[in-house]
């Protein structure tokens, strides 16, 4: 359904946006989560779709900024022009969204589709081996997605309606560009020369504490610890390991024996909803509140809404274990955890991420529940340590990410083979311009 590889990404947000709003009335009728999904939906299209979603998301700015029409109508002529798709002014000018709007529509009964079959087939093929709550949710998915496939006729042309109207204030308020004479023919012309890339912004702004990620060199293994560079994981030629380059390079990374019997204080937060008991990182200590476990832990909007914690207060022994019916070998003395400092994280992942800096700088351990050793543990963590709620309200980064173009400067921009005033006599959509 989406034919170019680079925007598997634009897949991946129409799929969590489309899910969140199966899951809540209140998001499915808030239009601007369905421009969203347009956006991304903006990827079906063929060869124009990349460049008409980066306009869209610059527009997105005139929105909450009516202020600066003008400047966003410069920023979309920038990109246009980093773009390379003939005369930019005559393509701004007579760009109309909802000509993309069948495309689109089409495209997201394909997703529906797909996303109602997918559910289905998980929950009949591997409904065994799941655990209930997320049979349940798969079960009840395709009910939600007809309903909100319902909604869409109605939505999806709103959205584009909202996108031309964005569209229209800004081309009623755009100035004039940087501009550079050139001779063509018989005279001279006026040419714009600035170009941009999209980017992202946030208005919050955090420095950095430098904890950056530790790598190998700052973990020497312990003999009958687990390792804590067991888990790799692949991207292109690069092995990254996860559960490592969460420690911060600016502290020791230490193996500790926490001793069967002994009383500990280590704390985890979970969502509320299916909470991950047995999850790998803990603290040493409650944090104040949810904006201190955001930042000072560095855990990612994507990763746990919290809602929820736990706290291992003892640390069990064998016997305490065998009286609860847990197998326990001989060998249990205790947690063998690995203690360091939180690493700083870039607020990157799901479809709420920020772009902000997550600092960390707080004390972790680290237990690998999946480690035949702690075995018992998990059992025990599972069954026997209960889950309370945090009640926190000040956890969630407000999304305050936006779409901006990044002016590039003179000797990043493309060399062009030809110059956009020439261009004149073509019409915009004749084509990309191939580069030198």
């Amino acid at each position: 359904m989406f034919p170019v590889a680079g925007e598997i990404t634009a897949a991946r947000d129409a799929i969590a946006i489309s899910l969140r709003m199966a899951d809540s009335d209140k998001e499915a009728k808030d239009i601007w989560n369905w421009v969203a999904l347009v956006l991304c939906l903006m990827a079906v299209v063929p060869v124009f779709g990349g460049i008409v979603k980066g306009v869209g998301r610059l527009l997105l700015q005139a929105a909450y900024d009516s202020a600066k029409l003008s400047h966003i109508g410069e920023q979309i002529l920038a990109f246009l022009r980093k773009m390379g798709y003939g005369n930019t002014r005559v393509f701004f000018n007579t760009l109309d969204f909802t000509a993309y709007q069948a495309t689109v529509t089409s495209a997201y009964y394909v997703l529906m589709r797909r996303l109602r079959d997918t559910s289905i087939f998980t929950a009949r093929e591997l409904g065994a081996v799941l655990p209930a709550p997320v049979k349940s949710w798969l079960q009840a998915l395709p009910p939600k997605l007809d309903k909100l496939q319902l909604l869409a006729d109605k939505m999806i042309p709103q959205a584009f309606k909202e996108l031309n109207a964005l569209l229209n204030k800004v081309r009623s308020n755009l100035i004039e560009g940087n501009v550079f004479p050139i001779t063509v023919g018989a005279g001279p012309i006026k040419i714009r020369t600035t170009e941009a890339r999209i980017g992202e912004v946030s208005p919050i702004h955090i420095a950095s504490k430098g904890h950056t990620s530790a790598t190998r060199a700052h973990y020497k293994h312990k003999e009958g610890w687990p390792r804590l560079d067991g888990r790799k994981e692949k991207i292109g030629d690069l092995t990254i390991y996860p559960n490592l380059y969460a420690f911060s390079s600016k502290a020791s990374i230490e193996p500790v024996l926490l001793p069967a019997g002994k009383k500990v204080y280590l704390p985890r937060i979970v969502e509320t909803e299916e909470p991950r008991k047995i999850g790998g990182f803990w603290a040493d200590k409650m944090p104040v509140n949810g904006k201190a476990w955001r930042l000072d832990y560095a855990v990612k909007q994507g990763w746990s809404k919290n809602g929820a914690y736990l706290v291992l207060e003892h640390v069990p022994s064998a016997d305490d274990m065998r009286k609860l019916g847990i197998h326990v070998d001989d060998s249990w003395e205790g947690i063998r955890a690995w203690r360091g400092k939180v690493a700083e994280q870039i607020d990157s992942q799901g479809a709420k991420a920020t772009g902000i800096l997550l600092p960390g700088g707080e004390i972790q351990l680290y237990i690998d529940f999946h480690d035949a050793y702690h075995k018992p543990l998990r059992e025990y963590v599972e069954k026997h340590v209960p889950v309370k709620p945090t009640n926190w309200t000040d956890a969630n980064i407000p999304h305050h990410v936006r779409p901006t173009a990044v002016f590039l400067a003179p000797n990043e921009r493309s060399a062009k083979i030809v110059q956009e005033g020439y261009l004149l006599r073509g019409a915009a959509t004749a084509g990309r311009q191939t580069n030198n």
